[in-house]
């Protein structure tokens, strides 16, 4: 017994005049003004894909493992921590690599820094630049 298939109902079109057609949308970046001068401040930009990616984290310490997979971490650099639930932006102001201070890692490195808020494995890491 063969069963009778149902006609395929056509996809509507927007037949409102008002409302525009979609298109892509670029959303501007906001700027704020310096209060008291004439200078612009733009928000942080991703300079590019992942550089790293979080190992492990310790929340008794608040000190998230990265392993970077490209590219290299200073301290001072402005990172991004982003994942399904995370995203944090911050500045690295401490750094450790087998329990030694350091002022920068490199690929391949599996390195120590202090997180502001909980981070989770596989989170991915971005460095940041401004403009």
């Amino acid at each position: 017994m063969k069963k009778e298939s149902l006609p395929k109902t056509p996809k509507r079109k927007n037949t409102n005049p008002a409302s525009p057609p979609r298109t892509e949308k670029t959303v501007p970046r906001p700027s704020r003004q310096l209060p008291g001068t004439d200078e612009t401040i733009l928000p942080p930009t991703r300079t590019s894909g992942p550089i790293g990616v979080i190992t492990h984290y310790y929340s008794h310490l608040s000190v998230a493992v990265v392993q970077l997979v490209d590219g290299s971490l200073q301290i001072g650099d402005i990172i991004q921590i982003k994942g399904h639930t995370t995203d944090l932006i911050q500045t690295i102001e401490s750094m450790e690599l087998d329990h030694q201070d350091v002022d920068r890692a490199v690929i391949g490195q599996l390195f120590g820094i202090k997180v502001r808020d909980h981070v989770r494995e596989h989170d991915q890491v971005f460095k940041i630049s401004n403009g």
